[in-house]
């Protein structure tokens, strides 16, 4: 189903306007509130507290009354729905990956955990202001190097089977334009957008922030005195990190990446 005609009778499929003897087909679902099961774009379509519950969803998810997976290799199995929020409605799970078929890569981004707090501030580049994870790049066409091991003295590569036997094909990390001498037509040190977190079109109102996004800083929280076959107790590690490009055109402008990265993972901690 792609959609749902408002304000024909709630409930009415639809895939495009003409499918809608009146009105227009919407891309959401109002659950509750006075024009519940009607189609909605946000949550202003909804009235007296509903909220716009939107058709799009990952795959596969964690089905989070059935708690198997739908859809993918593990289709039927048993799995444990996330929590993130924004998934909220359709949960993804480690235990429900995606099909194989409809996999553009791996991104292994390494990074440590802290239970303390940790900042990260950026640097104001020749080439580009609020950078905090540079990489050697061609400024004008805003592309970055390959190379391998990451080296800007190794071999040009586009794949790890260009490289020596246990090398890989990496971007070249950098802090200056300096180290980016020795990379032919890559010679500008910076990231795709200056700042953290923002849209990678220059366009966008929400790219403003590239202007603003100066330091970074994560709070975690350690667990506190654990004894063996005690209760476990809560805790919070945090991590700021740099994520590489890809190479991929779709995921690198979809991601704006390269850039900096964040996480802060709530768990539970037990001393068995």
């Amino acid at each position: 189903m792609g959609g749902i005609c408002t304000p024909q009778a709630p409930d009415t499929p639809c895939c495009s306007d003409a499918d809608c003897a009146s009105g227009i087909c919407e891309t959401g679902r109002c659950s509750g509130g006075s024009n519940a099961n009607f189609g909605c774009i946000t949550d202003t379509d909804c009235p007296g507290g509903g909220s716009c519950k939107t058709f799009i969803q990952p795959c596969a998810i964690c089905n989070a009354t059935t708690h198997v997976c739908n859809s993918g290799p593990n289709d039927g199995l048993a799995c444990t729905p996330g929590d993130s929020i924004p998934n909220g409605d359709y949960p993804t799970s480690h235990d429900c990956p995606a099909p194989s078929s409809l996999n553009i890569g791996a991104l292994p981004i390494g990074f440590v955990l802290d239970t303390g707090t940790v900042t990260r501030t950026a640097a104001d580049l020749t080439d580009q202001a609020n950078v905090f994870c540079g990489f050697c790049k061609n400024k004008t066409l805003n592309t970055f190097a390959r190379k391998c091991n990451g080296s800007p003295t190794g071999a040009n590569c586009t794949a790890d089977s260009n490289c020596s036997s246990g090398q890989k094909c990496l971007a070249v990390p950098c802090t200056a334009n300096a180290d980016c001498t020795a990379v032919t037509g890559f010679t500008s040190c910076g990231q795709r957008t200056s700042g953290a977190f923002c849209s990678g079109d220059p366009t966008s109102a929400v790219n403003a922030c590239s202007d603003l996004a100066r330091t970074i800083v994560e709070t975690g929280a350690p667990a506190g005195a654990l004894t063996t076959g005690g209760a476990s107790k809560p805790s919070t590690l945090v991590s700021i990190f740099c994520i590489p490009p890809t190479f991929n055109t779709l995921v690198d402008s979809a991601a704006d990446l390269p850039g900096p990265g964040a996480v802060s993972l709530v768990g539970t901690t037990k001393l068995q």
